[in-house]
């Protein structure tokens, strides 16, 4: 089993778990809560680890491309959710979640109102790239 980085602060699913340890590898996982910068914060710690590999949860994506854009790093994992709709009742999203209680959640409303927010574990995914196209905007 090797060491991976994690990069998230949430606690993994159960299905995410089974990935990560069953088709990523992973034995020991070292966890990176804060990203403030990503050489220090991620690269540092993998190479200070030996960790074969980074899963992230969740990270911004202007930081997944610049950690995506590094030489030299260990492959990059997301463990992709997607967004499945949204329902009314906190009934409803709990019945939804009870179908694969292992791959998913739901999300309270916001403050400002609306529903409860469905979102699903598909799967891990080796990540290559992300490009970003920026054009400065005149004041």
């Amino acid at each position: 089993m090797k060491t991976c980085i994690v990069v998230g602060r949430h606690k993994f699913l159960p299905d995410q778990e089974r990935d990560v340890k069953e088709k990523l590898g992973c034995g020991e996982l070292v966890y990176v809560k804060q990203v403030n910068d990503i050489n220090k914060d991620i690269l540092g710690l993998a190479k200070e680890k030996g960790a074969a590999a980074i899963v992230v949860q969740a990270l911004p994506l202007p930081l997944m491309a610049q950690l995506l854009s590094q030489r030299g790093r260990p492959p990059v994992y997301f463990l992709k959710m997607e967004a499945r709709g949204l329902v009314e009742s906190k009934e409803e999203a709990e019945e939804w979640q009870r179908a694969k209680p292992g791959s998913r959640i739901y999300l309270p409303p916001p403050p400002t109102g609306g529903g409860y927010r469905l979102m699903e574990y598909v799967g891990p995914f080796l990540e290559k790239r992300v490009v970003i196209e920026e054009e400065p905007v005149d004041p």
